[in-house]
Parts: structure tokens; C-alpha cells; sequence
């Protein structure tokens, strides 16, 4: 166990946006200055978040409890020791959702009018897109909704685009990592979607 402690704290210092700080009288890992690890008595633990938590859940892991003189209190990073040891695939993935939920509640506290950009899911790249479809801010990238978003930028970028960006606009206003949403949720996105399509070939249709 030491040994891949050892390796995974070696690669996470090779990388620059990864700091080290101590916390809880442990070893707190940075992303961004966002906490997302925290390594506490050879036991590694993950930040969670939102509906993150009920993925470590589903894994039965369980929450961190810092102990403050006599009372002991639960905070939101789960232990994850045991996929850490035996599923390094799964624990890479949890660990990129952490990552993302970390950030995500750095940029909730820090800005009470958020960008486009800001929202989970989304970047620079894609406020662009969306702008360039004529959504400009988050009370219309709301009123409108992802299926509508998407139809608007599907209609400029085509093929460029695929159902992934639909789920991330979707996490975006539900305020969670796209691959954390329900698979009846995406279903139920798909369809909407489809629907859109037929009613705008049904209209074109009768405009012709």
C-alpha cells in the first residue's frame, strides 16, 4: 500500500496545477487550489459533492470524520482506500469527478454571477459555441434549456457536435458532472431531442 501511495503522490507532483498542503493532520491534495484528495493515515479519500455523493455511496464508501477534541464531525470525503488498491481505472475516474466537484464549489463560492463558462461541464470553448447560437448568459441558457441550446448549436456546428455535448449542457443547469447524470435522464434527453428534430422537419416540410 505504501508503495502505490508513494508512486501515485510521485506523479501527482510531476503535475503543476497539483499542490500539497496538510490537513486534518493528514496530506491534502490541491487542483486548482480546490482540495479534491485528502491522505490520512495510510487511508485515501476522495472529495465528494452533490449527486457525487451518491456515487461513492453505490461503492459503500464511507464518509471521513474528523475528530475535533470530543466531538467527531462527517465531512464530505469518502474513502475510497479499497478501489485505490484493486480498481486503479475506477479510482481514476472517481477521481476526476472529484477533481471537477472541487472546482465546481471553489467557483459557487467565489461568484455569485456566474458565467457561462463557469457552470459544470463547460469551458471557454463552449461558451463560445453557445454564444455564437445567440445564447449570451445564463438566464437564457436556462429559460431555454439544454435540448434547445443544443438544437441551436447543432444547427451552426453539425456533425461537430454529438449527444455528450447535449449531457454536458445538461449538467451544466442541473449543477452536476455530465457523466454523473441518470441513464433515464439521458434517455429522456435523446428523446426530447429526437422530437425536436421531427417537429422542425415536420415544419420545413409544410413551409415548402
Amino acid at each position: 500500500m505504501q508503495k502505490q501511495l508513494d508512486n501515485y503522490l510521485c506523479h501527482c507532483l510531476a503535475q503543476q496545477s497539483i499542490k500539497f498542503k496538510a490537513m486534518f493532520g493528514g496530506i491534502g491534495l490541491f487542483y486548482h487550489r480546490a482540495m479534491f484528495v485528502l491522505i490520512d493515515e495510510h487511508r485515501v479519500y476522495l472529495r465528494g459533492g452533490g449527486a457525487l455523493n451518491a456515487s461513492f455511496e453505490r461503492y459503500q464508501c464511507v464518509r471521513y470524520t474528523q475528530v475535533k477534541k470530543t466531538v467527531r464531525v462527517a465531512v464530505d470525503y469518502y474513502d475510497v482506500t479499497e478501489i485505490f488498491q484493486k480498481d486503479r481505472a475506477l479510482f481514476m475516474q472517481l477521481e476526476a469527478l472529484a477533481k471537477h466537484q472541487s472546482r465546481v464549489d471553489k467557483v459557487g463560492v467565489k461568484h455569485k454571477e456566474k458565467r457561462i463558462r463557469d457552470l459544470p461541464n463547460m469551458r471557454l470553448t463552449l461558451e463560445r459555441m453557445v454564444t455564437k447560437s445567440g445564447v449570451s448568459d445564463i438566464e437564457s441558457f436556462r429559460e431555454l434549456g439544454a435540448v434547445e441550446v443544443y438544437r441551436r448549436v447543432e444547427a451552426i456546428y453539425g456533425q461537430q457536435v454529438n449527444d455528450a455535448l447535449l449531457f454536458k449542457f445538461a449538467g451544466a443547469l442541473q449543477g452536476v458532472h455530465w457523466q454523473l447524470l441518470s441513464d433515464e435522464c439521458k434517455e429522456e434527453l435523446s428523446v426530447s431531442l429526437s422530437r425536436t428534430h421531427k417537429k422542425a422537419a415536420s415544419n420545413n416540410a409544410a413551409d415548402h
